[in-house]
């Protein structure tokens, strides 16, 4: 795990809206082709038209929903931003893959032109800074994900990516609540992404390392996971099946201090990419830090001056 600066990622704190409707299939290409950049749109025949479109920005993530009364396809040629998309009304389908599961984002491609196909009914869109996923994979996971993801996202995450991705859709749809959450929700929306779609380190496997080695990587896994909420290390071992001592003792021999002490330098590195990326005329140190479980203000710039050689306000103060 890196303490690293998060590289400077140029973002519009700014919550901003846009919203666009129409009854016939010109407006819907002139809005397709303005917000997504498509090309060659069409749409099935029906005897009754109609859409409308939300976009919603906010900080590194840009939510996005298009409604349209029949089915559609149309040709994009991507930037490289990574972009999810799914729709609960039927299977999106991208150039001649299969198509995907009612209700399961997918990340569109960002290397190559394809044309997306998709049914009557909603869309749903999830746009993530590039620079802001970089971040956070660097310093979060000691790499830069380099555009190694995969199309699909692991099973067994998507239940944690689908919760985080409402976690965010609820800050932007309502910026008033829990201001000082906003970032650091999206951070673990990112971390999600970078764990569903095989940007993150893949999971340990417990056939190839020896057993002590493996243990400690699964609780390391967990606690990535779980590191937003209230944790005692009762909970760790019984989410891994080991015992408080076999975890002590392992997490001592193969990363050289305890899981409470990791989960708290995993906690203070969230804690910095968040005010790294804040607007310091809207964010607080203490909102930060509250959110991450740190009470004692005193305590928490202490600690965190001792890992990171400055001041959480220092942080803050030369955000971007």
């Amino acid at each position: 795990m890196s303490s690293d600066t998060v590289p400077r990622v140029a973002v519009g704190h700014a919550l901003r809206t846009a919203q666009r409707c129409g009854q016939t299939p010109g407006d819907a290409v002139r809005t397709v082709r303005a917000v997504y950049g498509g090309r060659d749109v069409r749409f099935a025949p029906t005897d009754r038209f109609a859409f409308r479109h939300r976009t919603v920005r906010h900080h590194n993530v840009a939510l996005l929903s298009s409604a349209v009364s029949t089915a559609a396809a149309a040709s994009f040629t991507p930037d490289g931003t990574p972009v999810l998309a799914w729709s609960t009304a039927g299977c999106l389908r991208v150039d001649d893959d299969a198509p995907t599961r009612p209700g399961l984002p997918v990340l569109l491609p960002t290397d190559r032109p394809f044309t997306l196909l998709v049914p009557a009914g909603t869309v749903q869109v999830l746009r993530v800074e590039r620079g802001f996923l970089d971040a956070v994979d660097g310093v979060v996971f000691d790499h830069r994900f380099a555009g190694r993801l995969r199309s699909r996202p692991t099973e067994a995450e998507v239940p944690h990516l689908v919760a985080r991705i409402n976690a965010v859709a609820v800050n932007a749809l309502h910026p008033d609540r829990n201001p000082g959450g906003h970032l650091s929700a999206q951070v673990l929306l990112a971390e999600s992404v970078l764990r569903a779609y095989g940007g993150a380190d893949a999971e340990p496997d417990a056939r190839t390392l020896p057993r002590t080695v493996n243990t400690v990587q699964l609780a390391q896994a967990w606690l990535a996971e779980h590191c937003d909420r209230p944790l005692q290390l009762a909970d760790v071992c019984g989410a891994i099946g080991v015992s408080s001592r076999t975890l002590q003792e392992n997490f001592v021999q193969h990363v050289g201090v305890s899981p409470m002490t990791y989960l708290l330098q995993v906690r203070l590195d969230r804690v910095r990419i968040a005010l790294q990326l804040a607007d310091c005329a809207q964010t607080t140190v203490a909102e930060v830090a509250h959110r991450w479980g740190f009470r004692h203000m005193g305590r928490f710039s202490s600690t965190y001056h001792q890992r990171f050689d400055e001041y959480p306000k220092e942080t803050l103060r030369t955000s971007a």
